[in-house]
């Protein structure tokens, strides 16, 4: 949600999103029902701003080459994560990692 401020004072800058929805996670939305549904939505609606490259589900060279030329890695986390793989191969490869404030968060 943070992106549209960002990109106003920064319109080259580009926010680009390396995942999509899985099989798993789309069957869980489902099961929740209206919320799940409703979080799809607004997060679907998120990815069409602009300066947002939506790359979706990557194999392990792309996402590779992608961290290798990242300056920023966020990471914003909302559950205790203590070890994220993905965020310490981005900072081996230099990217400095942004996250939450969540007290067990990478």
């Amino acid at each position: 949600r943070a992106w549209p401020a960002i990109h106003t004072r920064l319109p080259a800058a580009t926010l680009e999103i390396y995942y999509g929805w899985t099989p798993g996670m789309l069957k869980h939305i489902e099961r929740v029902g209206q919320q799940g549904l409703d979080f799809k939505k607004e997060v679907d609606e998120l990815l069409k701003a602009p300066g947002i490259v939506n790359k979706g589900m990557v194999g392990q060279g792309e996402l590779t080459d992608a961290l290798a030329g990242c300056g920023f890695y966020v990471y914003p986390c909302e559950i205790g994560e203590i070890s994220s793989i993905s965020l310490m191969r981005a900072q081996a490869m230099g990217a400095i990692p942004i996250t939450s404030r969540h007290l067990d968060s990478a």
